[in-house]
């Protein structure tokens, strides 16, 4: 608690050759057994786009880059600087960077996530 951390350990995508590729997301959600999962899909440039499976309270956080989510199916709520939003299926909000915020949701949901690559976490309670 109290510095950043990165939210991955290592780059999570390797730079060279590239052919396009379909997502299938619906596999992708499937692949997502535990809360709070994260699994990148795509990069773009140097950020990339990730699903999430969201059950369940994830604790109040900063970060040092912007993130933006999208949520698939469920409902998130996201408390952003001590505001609530509820978030339902093709909602999207952008969550700034040094914003302090959590979510909650109490059923299975799953939301995409893009962000950096090199994006770093900051726990603000245990």
């Amino acid at each position: 608690m109290g510095s950043f951390h990165p939210c991955f350990t290592h780059s999570i995508f390797t730079w060279g050759d590239h052919l396009p590729e379909i997502v299938r997301i619906e596999d992708k959600k499937k692949a997502l057994k535990k809360s709070f999962s994260k699994m990148p899909l795509l990069l773009v440039d140097n950020s990339y786009l990730g699903i999430t499976r969201f059950k369940g309270r994830y604790k109040l956080h900063t970060h040092n880059r912007d993130e933006l989510f999208y949520v698939l199916d469920g409902q998130l709520e996201i408390e952003v600087e001590k505001k609530k939003y509820t978030l339902d299926p093709g909602d999207a909000i952008l969550i700034k960077k040094g914003e302090e915020h959590l979510s909650l949701s109490d059923t299975e949901t799953h939301v995409l996530v893009f962000e950096p690559q090199n994006i770093r976490i900051k726990y603000l309670e245990d």
